[in-house]
């Protein structure tokens, strides 16, 4: 080797003056030199051994335009634009981590990407699992081309595609999935969800299911928690012996709990095992008795409500939430006292009691502005008369002294 040198455009070479059989690397290297200044992929001649591509990597802090093709695949065409997914870009003025930042910022284009400074390329990974390949074009320009994402025009050829997920359910035919989220419209078991964690080809996986009642104990607990501050709301408010009380006597409130507390206690005609809520550990008063004299307030057994669930589960259903189910019912209840029959505007029962209040409290205070105009238009003809009044007696005051006057002289010349 006579010298080696870095050429103008920035490739590595390196050059002999007679003609020699060179090697680069040895089996037993273990460093990248080689890949890192682009020797292992270079050209060699009888003259020389030149680098495929510059040392300079990319500057992604300049322009795209400005990077020399020496620090990419090739130059990028000015005014390049570009479709990932169905997202699109325009390169013009913008600096590489500026158009990662946009790539990887759009939900549309559904991938991540990052710049690779050893390969000088910008990589892609998608955000979908499976065997899908990343929808990508260079719709003006060759900036995708540029940083090795399309290789003379194939858009797949740079990609290593995913694989799909492979698995087997009690000995059966194999199940694919792109997602390591196997939801049961896949496996066919009804509200299951599988996640695959690891590939472990021929070992079986024992799966035992369970049913997890832990949500529905929480709703449950959080109608009771709202249907007990509707009742203790009423009964705070209509409270005939609080001076507090501001809608004591109103029967449209006093029905509306009766309905409510009535209904929960009530049972569901079609069942033949758990018929009414406290049947599955649903009641007011203690627990377990379905009425009490002393309370409209709901408890929750959660242990009887288990024992009702593993017993008979499809009753359980049925009797809550069925056609015909104390919660179907009371849904009907509330939309009737709160919502306008067949809309959903707030025009039920308590929006037109309170659109009557307003209506009166209107009607009170029109009748109190028309008392208050007449008794003006009264005080003013009253004040009237009084002024006319005293005129009058000023004038009878004024007559009376002149006709004494009068008198007194009538008696001087007598």
């Amino acid at each position: 080797i006579d010298d080696a040198l870095v050429t103008a455009n920035g490739e590595l070479e390196i050059q002999f003056t007679a003609p020699t059989d060179v090697h680069l690397g040895a089996t037993g290297d273990t460093s990248n030199f080689l890949e890192l200044t682009h020797l292992a992929t270079g050209t060699a001649t009888a003259a020389n051994i030149l680098a495929s591509r510059g040392l300079s990597t990319l500057d992604r802090g300049a322009s795209i335009e400005d990077n020399v093709a020496a620090r990419l695949q090739t130059a990028v065409t000015a005014g390049s634009t570009f479709t990932i997914g169905s997202a699109s870009f325009d390169v013009t003025g913008k600096t590489m981590n500026e158009i990662i930042s946009e790539i990887n910022n759009s939900s549309d284009a559904g991938v991540s990407a990052q710049f690779n400074v050893v390969t000088n390329s910008l990589e892609l990974v998608s955000k979908d699992s499976g065997t899908n390949f990343i929808t990508l074009s260079d719709d003006t320009g060759n900036f995708l081309e540029a940083v090795g994402l399309i290789a003379a025009g194939d858009t797949t050829t740079s990609q290593t595609a995913g694989t799909n997920a492979e698995f087997q359910i009690n000995g059966g035919g194999s199940i694919f999935s792109s997602s390591n989220s196997v939801s049961e419209s896949i496996t066919g078991i009804t509200g299951v969800t599988l996640d695959l964690v690891s590939a472990s080809p021929g070992t079986q996986v024992e799966i035992n299911i369970n049913r997890d009642i832990e949500p529905l104990k929480e709703s449950i607990n959080e109608f009771i928690a709202g249907y007990n501050a509707v009742v203790d709301f009423i009964e705070q408010e209509t409270d005939s012996t609080s001076e507090s009380a501001t809608l004591t006597g109103e029967p449209g409130l006093q029905r509306f709990k009766s309905q409510i507390r009535q209904l929960v206690t009530s049972g569901v005609s079609g069942l033949t095992q758990f018929t009414s809520l406290p049947q599955i550990g649903i009641s007011t008063g203690a627990i377990g008795i379905g009425t009490s004299a002393v309370t409209s307030r709901l408890t929750f057994d959660e242990a009887a409500f288990e024992a009702a669930l593993a017993e008979n589960s499809t009753e359980v259903e049925e009797l809550t939430r069925g056609t015909n189910g104390i919660f179907t019912q009371l849904e009907a209840i509330l939309d009737n006292a709160v919502l306008d029959e067949g809309d959903d505007t707030l025009d039920g029962f308590f929006a037109a009691k309170d659109n009557a209040i307003q209506a009166t409290i209107k009607s009170l205070d029109d009748a109190i502005a028309r008392g208050e105009e007449r008794l003006a238009t009264r005080e003013t003809a009253l004040r009237r008369q009084f002024t006319f009044m005293e005129s009058l007696i000023s004038n009878f005051q004024a007559q009376g002294n002149a006709l004494n006057g009068l008198v007194s002289q009538l008696s001087a010349n007598n």
